[in-house]
C-alpha cells in the first residue's frame, strides 16, 4: 500500500493509505515497544495536507473504493499501554459530511491531493476543488465543530466561494492562504475587521417530520394548535412556516415578535416603554387553521435581514384524531 498522508492522533501515529488506514501506538520512545494495527476504518485518504485534528478526532479527505465520499474523522478512547492493541484495533471512522453530501459529491478526484485543511478558532477550514472545468482549489467548507462536543449537536457546514486556496498557515493569530491560482498572492483571512455588501444571510431551516404520538403514525389529524418556546432576542420579528405531508412547497407562514419588550434607563419613552428588564424567552401558540395530514414539518426564518438571530428551545402540537384511511 501507498503512503499518502500522516497524522497526529491522541498517542498515535496515523498512517493514511491509499487503500486503508494504519495506527502506530508510540507508547514510549523505544521503537521495539511500538504497536502497529490496521484500523478498522472503511475508508482511505489521499490528500496528504487535508488532515486536522479537532475534538479528540482526526478529520480526513475520505475515499472508498478509489471514490472522493467526503470528510470522515477518526474517532476512539485514548489508548492506555497495557491494551493498546485491543483499543486501536477498535478505532474507527464514520463521515461527518452527510449534510453536504449533494457538495461533495461534486469534488474533482483527480485533484483530492489538493485538499488543504485547517483547523482556527474551533472551526476547521477546508480547501478543494469543485466542478469539472476546475483544476485547482475553488471552494473552502468551514466546519464549526464548536458545538459537537455537546451530545445533541453535529458539526455545522459553511461554503465560502470565491477563494483560490492552495495552502492555509497561522501567522501572529492570523489566518492566511497562499492562493491557487497563478497570481501567486497570499492573503489574509478572518481579521478583526468585518465588512460585506449589506446583503442578509438567509438563515433558515426546516425541521424533521412529526407524526405524533407512537402508535398514531398513519392516522390522519386535524392539526389544531403549535407551541413554541423561543428566545427574545431583539425588537424584530422571525417567521415560522408549517407544512404537511412531506409538501414541498412553502408552507403556511406566521410571524412571531420577538421584542422582549424592556427599556432601561436612558431609553424609556414615558407613557410608551415598558419599564424593567423584560423577558428572555417567550412561550409563542400559532393556531394552525385547515392543517391536516400525518405529519407536521416546521422552517424557521431570520426573514432573510441582517442581524437577526432566533433561537427555538422546542415544538409541540395539538391536533384531533381522525382515524386511518
Amino acid at each position: 500500500d501507498l503512503v499518502k498522508a500522516l497524522g497526529v492522533y491522541n498517542d498515535t501515529l496515523a498512517v493514511f493509505c491509499e487503500r486503508a488506514v494504519w495506527l502506530v501506538y508510540m507508547q514510549d520512545t523505544t521503537p521495539g515497544n511500538w504497536r502497529i494495527v490496521k484500523s478498522k476504518s472503511s475508508y482511505s485518504s489521499r490528500s496528504p495536507y487535508g488532515l486536522f485534528e479537532y475534538n479528540d478526532k482526526l478529520g480526513f479527505p475520505a475515499m472508498q473504493n478509489d471514490k472522493f465520499v467526503g470528510i470522515g474523522a477518526l474517532s476512539g478512547d485514548t489508548t492506555e499501554p497495557d491494551k493498546a492493541t485491543l483499543t486501536l484495533a477498535t478505532a474507527g471512522s464514520d463521515l461527518i459530511s452527510q449534510r453536504i453530501e449533494p457538495d461533495m459529491f461534486d469534488v474533482q478526484e483527480s485533484y483530492v491531493g489538493n485538499i488543504s485543511s485547517i483547523v482556527f478558532k474551533n472551526k476547521a477550514y477546508i480547501a478543494l476543488t469543485k466542478v469539472t472545468a476546475s483544476t485547482t482549489n475553488n471552494r473552502v467548507y468551514v466546519m464549526d465543530f464548536s458545538i459537537s462536543r455537546i451530545k445533541s449537536q453535529e458539526e455545522s457546514w459553511v461554503p465560502w466561494t470565491g477563494l483560490n486556496v492552495a495552502q492555509f498557515t497561522i501567522y501572529n493569530g492570523i489566518l492566511y492562504y497562499g492562493t491557487s491560482s497563478a497570481t501567486g498572492f497570499a492573503y489574509k483571512q478572518a481579521t478583526s475587521v468585518y465588512s460585506d455588501d449589506g446583503t442578509a444571510i438567509d438563515s433558515y431551516y426546516w425541521t424533521k417530520e412529526f407524526s405524533g404520538g407512537k402508535k398514531e403514525e398513519s392516522f390522519n389529524k386535524d392539526f389544531r394548535y403549535a407551541n413554541f418556546l423561543v428566545d427574545l432576542a431583539g425588537a424584530y420579528y422571525m417567521n415560522i412556516a408549517i407544512r404537511t405531508d412531506s409538501d414541498s412547497g412553502d408552507g403556511t407562514n406566521y410571524q412571531i415578535d420577538l421584542d422582549p419588550e424592556s427599556s432601561v434607563w436612558g431609553t424609556l419613552v414615558w407613557g410608551v416603554g415598558t419599564w424593567g428588564a423584560g423577558n428572555n424567552q417567550s412561550d409563542e401558540r400559532l393556531y394552525m387553521a385547515g392543517a391536516r395530514g400525518k405529519r407536521v414539518q416546521y422552517k424557521f426564518s431570520n426573514q432573510n435581514t441582517v442581524n437577526q438571530r432566533f433561537k427555538v428551545h422546542y415544538a409541540n402540537f395539538t391536533y384531533n384524531l381522525k382515524g386511518p384511511r
